[in-house]
């Protein structure tokens, strides 16, 4: 499980890339879509950890609850980033403050995801091992 993570970190790594080159070439109508895609997979992976994962690994391994308590503190970071993009894209505002906010969700996810890889793979693969 903690090698699928870092996998689907990958995968939302990417997504982000092509969406930062969406906001310096991309149509108003294609950003919209990309950015709607990216917040709902986002919200969709921290909603299944919250709800999923970090309960498992907070019941197995007791010593992470500041490292959970941290990383959920970070969702609702991250949540409230992509509500402002999701504003700035519909409303096609000021084209330098939505790159502005996207750097600053894009900064933040990078840190998110480094930290939680480095505190969370190992416990997950002992939790749950990939088959075979």
């Amino acid at each position: 499980m903690g090698d699928w993570l870092v996998e689907m970190h990958d995968w939302l790594r990417g997504e982000l890339k092509e969406v930062r080159a969406e906001l310096d070439c991309g149509t108003p109508r294609a950003l919209r879509l990309r950015c709607a895609g990216l917040c709902t997979a986002l919200t969709r992976h921290h909603t299944g950890e919250a709800r999923n994962i970090f309960p498992l690994l907070a019941e197995r391994f007791p010593a992470l609850a500041p490292t959970l308590a941290k990383l959920d503190e970070e969702h609702i970071v991250v949540a409230r980033l992509q509500e402002e993009i999701e504003r700035l894209v519909e409303v096609e505002t000021d084209p330098v403050r939505l790159r502005a906010e996207f750097d600053r969700l894009q900064s933040a996810l990078d840190s998110h995801f480094a930290y939680e890889e480095r505190t969370l793979v190992a416990a997950l693969n002992v939790l749950l091992p990939a088959p075979g």
